[in-house]
């Protein structure tokens, strides 16, 4: 089979193209539409409005280009009028262009048709006129009959006819959101036919049927489909033999601007109409009767008139602004998001704008450059081995991966998703149960289709499930796979209810952001909707969220965009206790949690890692490793206690996977509390290899930060502080106990509270939390078990009431945590600014502000000792009474050393010492140790020259020392302590280095450096010594010292470095001479390893040599 023909494609709008920051919205059709990429097609349909009437054209077809040119100097204004009888009029908004002439551009003199048209054809009227005129018109209103009667435009809506024979004919066709195809076959050959609609599934690799196919095998049919949905559709024709004929592919990768809106006497239609945020409304009338059309109050009436609230703020609202007619015609843009609804007559018609849905172009292949992307949010790359990395997508966004290769020979196209290192939202335990697409019943393709596919060049396709997918799109292993992060879009959830009050579902819990749509029954009549506490009585302000009105489908819908529970009803009890006694409903419970998020890590060459804890109280979110080179392996969980050598050998249990640029882990895979993570990767990458590199996840419940324990007896605290709009969750010890909650105000009168059985189980949307509440007003609250008498009371302070001086500011450590900490290291947490504040802390990684066995009250006097070798995360918050808790703090995560793990480091810690004349009486250098996670343990350094101690070092200072004033002496012995901190209980370790002290090498610094720069490490600069701090070192160990001789093996690295000090001496000669010369110098690579230089600096001789030694490593 070969690919045939394709059918001319009609220029699309760029769907992913953001408005411009700061330029205003377009107010007129025209002003919108330029904005756009007017590309001249086959669709082009071209009018000289000087020689010819748009009577005379044949009937154009919904998103074709009409094209207006002019013959003459002079100008014309061409703009869009309506009919009302024999009179015409210019419609406000519409489509209009000014000043045509020879001379115009041609993107000034296009109108771009992009109407989703509700009847099959319309007929649209124009006046031409000369500019000059135009002024007078727009004064009047009424155009001249003269220039409009004759230019009415006929406009179709699109169906795309297709005539099939018994020739192989492989096509591809390309359709707006709406449009219709229609497939007309015959055979001369008595061929049968059937025509069979499959999509293609990227995450199995197969294909799946949409809907039926057409009828049994004929040789003559037709088959008739209107696409209504965005993507990649491939229409099989079958013979009755079911051998593959061709196929044609339909790809639907645009909408319509401009959705239609008809009115008649009887109707309006739609009178629902779902449209995306910044689309048009094009509301046409004609009725016996005059209308007018006004904007009202999508979800109120008027108290006292029981009517509609009309809208009409001009620039704000939307309303015809002229006097009620039988005949009119009016757009409006609706450029934000929410639910609009209109009157006309005694009907009312509702708009939903939806967040625009964007199409996210990917290229992968193009004729000149192989793999590359041509999207402004891509880095233009050219090797094949080179992946993208792309975010900002969300469920409801398409991708469309476009290529276009320039070897035929080249392997083929076939985009598939990579199930061993994707991470989809429900993977769960099961790897591979996502990859089944049981929802599409996926079956094998076609063989024929993995070549057809790849002729395609093009493919749309939505991923409905948010995640970490990675595309691959050659069967070759190492190429690098496409990483696309897909985030959860908004979410609509739905609610019904009947006369009864009862809904359905009755508790619900939805994402911070999300939307519930409460409609009734198809057997109900709309009813009035509040916002009630838990008993079902309103609330104080604003109680009435919806009203109903006549002849409205009465759509509501309400946002959320708090935290917390809320209850809703349409029952509303009142104060007698009979009423309440006699309801068995309870009202709708919704739960608003955290929004889901994707945490990113961005891990880069040569920088700092980003080792800052992740903290979420939502168990769906994701977290993105995003690396700035391929990488290939998986992430590995470690255990808490986790043992050093194991922490140590960690990366030998990453799974290695296809090379990509991203790794993700999806949360809800793990339980409550704090979670570590290695990756091989990070040190590669960043360059930093001394030690393990660990990310932390720390994943809190819901609603913790205001918690109260409910015991067998009791209520811990036995008083919380709050803030107006906080929620509070009660966590029950004793699971297996149910409690029934109930919170009362003390102002309420009654008790209504104990009465209303409106406790109900939120165990089974939150785990571990028994109840809920948001507290709305402020005021002191009385809060009730039916399991026991104790009570315990909740004081909610106003949000108008100073926030510093009611809540407790947040405890601190005194002490610097680093990532490793000794056995038994003590730290003290402070408070300022409350010094009688009671602070609570946690050692695990768990939440202190829920009260459990796990949290510690702080003893100022006896601090907090690291005694549990493992992963330690140290967070704490304090409280005082009267006063709101303070916030969480937390500390930076680290590992506790057990006493093996110390005696490990230590036995294999080595001191690395470095000396240079800098001038003939000054000695410079620096002191280290390795492996460099060892500094931990060490308290200070000692530094002895000739036996003399001459300075201490701090491991906080880099190790750098400097000494004046030496002696005068052939040879230096420097000998170097490092002295272990208390709690190691550990012997100091000593190394020494010789250097010599020649007068010749004394006034030649470069001499020096040359001839008697030493380094001692590993093994063989080591010495045990007896003594502690303070004390005169006395050898016990024997060989192998910093000044002896090297070892055979240590020869060629030694030689290696003192050529790069050769080269770094020479160089700073040059240097000295040619900046005693110049102010400035800029040398690039005059010399190997040199550095690049801007301006006059001052250039040491340490830290030439230095930077030679590190290249020599």
């Amino acid at each position: 089979m070969g690919c045939g023909t394709i059918v001319a494609r009609r220029p699309n709008t760029p769907q992913n193209a953001p408005n411009a920051g700061g330029r205003p919205k377009p107010d007129t059709i025209m002003t919108s539409f330029h904005t756009e990429n007017n590309k001249t097609s086959k669709n082009n349909r071209v009018l000289h409005v000087t020689t010819r009437r748009f009577i005379e054209l044949e009937p154009v077809r919904c998103g074709d280009i009409l094209e207006l040119t002019s013959l003459s100097v002079r100008k014309y204004d061409i703009f869009q009028v309506y009919k009302d009888g024999d009179d015409y009029y210019q419609v406000d908004h519409g489509y209009e262009l000014f000043n045509i002439n020879m001379c115009t551009p041609l993107n000034e003199r296009l109108m771009r048709l992009s109407l989703d048209l509700t009847v099959p054809e319309i007929d649209f009227y124009f006046c031409v006129i000369l500019s000059s005129r135009r002024e007078r018109i727009v004064r009047e209103r009424k155009c001249p009959a003269e220039y409009c009667r004759l230019n009415r435009l006929t406009i179709r809506k699109c169906e795309e006819k297709i005539a099939l024979t018994d020739l192989d004919l492989n096509q591809k066709v390309y359709l707006n959101k709406g449009d219709t195809i229609e497939l007309d076959w015959s055979s001369s050959q008595h061929h049968t036919y059937r025509i069979e609609e499959r999509k293609y599934c990227p995450q199995t690799g197969q294909l799946y049927t949409v809907g039926q196919p057409s009828q049994r095998p004929s040789a003559g049919g037709k088959y008739r489909k209107t696409f209504n949905e965005l993507g990649s559709s491939f229409l099989f024709r079958y013979t009755n033999t079911n051998q593959l004929r061709d196929i044609i592919a339909v790809i639907v990768d645009n909408t319509y601007k401009i959705k239609h809106v008809q009115i008649t006497d009887d109707e309006i239609q739609p009178q629902l109409i779902n449209i995306e945020e910044n689309d048009w409304i094009m509301f046409d009338w004609s009725t016996t009767a005059s209308q007018s059309i006004v904007q009202i109050e999508p979800f109120r009436i008027d108290e006292c008139t029981q009517q509609s609230i009309e809208l009409r703020n001009a620039g704000e609202h939307f309303f015809w602004p002229h006097g009620p007619t039988r005949r009119g015609l009016m757009y409006h843009q609706f450029k934000g998001t929410g639910v609009y609804c209109y009157k006309t007559g005694d009907r009312i018609g509702t708009i939903v704008v939806k967040p625009r849905v964007k199409i996210h172009q990917i290229t992968l292949f193009d004729e000149k450059s192989g793999l590359k992307t041509l999207n402004s949010d891509f880095e233009i790359v050219f090797n094949v081995r080179i992946c993208l990395v792309y975010a900002n997508i969300n469920t409801n966004d398409f991708i469309q991966f476009n290529w276009k290769k320039a070897k035929p020979k080249q392997d083929p196209i076939f985009l598939t998703i990579d199930r061993d290192t994707s991470v989809p939202a429900d993977i769960q335990n099961d790897r591979t149960r996502p990859f089944q697409c049981h929802i599409h019943k996926c079956r094998n393709i076609v063989p024929a289709f993995s070549w057809y596919f790849d002729t395609c060049e093009t493919f749309l396709y939505n991923i409905p499930q948010y995640g970490l997918y990675n595309f691959t799109c050659l069967k070759d292993m190492n190429t690098v796979l496409i990483s696309l992060i897909i985030e959860n879009a908004i979410e609509t959830h739905y609610i019904t209810y009947d006369e009864y009050n009862t809904f359905e579902p009755n508790i619900i819990k939805i994402n911070r952001c999300d939307q519930v749509q409460i409609l009734p029954s198809l057997t109900t009549i709309a009813s009035t909707i509040f916002q009630t506490n838990e008993h079902g009585r309103p609330t104080e302000h604003g109680s009435i969220l919806f009203q109903p009105q006549r002849n409205s489908i009465n759509y509501f819908v309400k946002h959320f965009n708090d935290l917390g529970v809320f209850y809703f009803s349409t029952n509303v009890k009142n104060h007698l206790r009979k009423t309440i006694k006699q309801t068995i409903t309870h009202p709708l419970a919704v739960i608003v949690v955290p929004e889901i998020r994707f945490h990113e890590k961005r891990i880069e060459t040569k920088k700092a890692f980003d080792s800052k804890l992740i903290i979420t109280t939502n168990s769906k979110d994701f977290v993105i490793w995003r690396f700035d080179q391929p990488i290939s392996h998986n992430v590995v969980q470690l255990h808490q206690d986790e043992k050093f050598n194991d922490l140590l050998a960690c990366h030998t249990r990453a799974a290695v996977g296809r090379k990509r640029q991203c790794v993700g882990f999806y949360c809800e895979k793990l339980s409550i509390g704090a979670f570590f993570f290695a990756n091989p990767d990070f040190e590669k990458v960043t360059g930093f290899n001394e030690t393990r590199l660990i990310s932390t996840v720390i994943i809190d419940p819901p609603f913790s930060q205001n918690s109260i324990l409910v015991t067998d007896e009791s209520f811990r605290p036995n008083v919380l502080y709050i803030e107006q709009n906080d929620t509070v969750s009660w966590v029950s010890k004793n699971t297996e106990v149910e409690h029934h909650i109930v919170v009362q105000s003390n102002e309420d009168e009654g008790e209504e509270g104990l009465i209303s059985p409106t406790n109900r189980k939120v165990n089974g949307e939150i785990k571990g939390i028994c109840h809920l509440h948001t507290f709305l007003q402020p005021g002191t609250y009385t809060v009730q078990s039916n399991r026991f008498g104790n009570t315990t009371n909740v004081v909610v302070y106003s949000t108008s009431v100073d926030r510093e001086n009611k809540r407790i500011s947040q405890p601190a450590v005194n002490e610097t945590i680093t990532d490793i900490s000794p056995f038994d290291m003590q730290v003290h947490l402070k408070c300022e600014n409350d010094r009688n504040a009671d602070i609570y802390y946690t050692m695990d990684g768990s939440i202190p502000t829920r009260p459990d066995n796990h949290i510690r009250l702080y003893d100022p006097d006896d601090g907090i000792r690291f005694r549990r070798p493992g992963f330690l995360v140290l967070r704490s918050y304090s409280t005082e009474d009267r006063k709101i808790s303070s916030f969480v703090d937390n500390c930076r995560p680290t590992y506790v050393m057990g006493d093996e793990d110390v005696e490990s480091v230590w036995s294999s810690c080595s001191i690395k010492i470095s000396a240079v004349f800098k001038d003939p009486d000054k000695i410079i250098g620096r002191v280290g140790v390795s492996p460099i996670h060892s500094l931990t343990f060490i308290d200070y350094f000692e530094l002895y020259i000739n036996n003399i101690l001459k300075e201490t070092i701090r491991p906080s200072d880099d190790g750098h020392y400097s000494v004046d004033n030496i002696a005068t002496t052939e040879n230096y012995e420097i000998k170097t302590i490092a002295h272990p901190k208390a709690s190691t209980e550990r012997a100091p370790i000593t190394a020494t280095l010789q250097i010599n002290g020649s007068k010749s090498s004394r006034s030649s610094p470069q001499a020096s450096a040359k001839e008697t720069r030493h380094s001692s490490g590993g093994e063989g600069g080591k010495k045990k010594v007896d003594g502690v701090a303070g004390g005169s070192p006395k050898e016990t160990g024997e060989g192998g010292g910093g000044g002896g001789k090297p070892e055979k093996d240590d020869l060629p690295k030694s030689t290696q470095t003192m050529s790069h000090i050769n080269r770094a001496v020479e160089l700073y000669k040059a240097l000295q001479v040619a900046m005693e010369r110049r102010s400035k110098m800029h040398p690039h690579k005059s010399y190997p390893g040199t550095y690049h230089y801007y301006r006059k600096e001052s250039l040491s001789l340490e830290t030439l040599i230095s930077s030679a030694e590190s290249d020599a490593k």
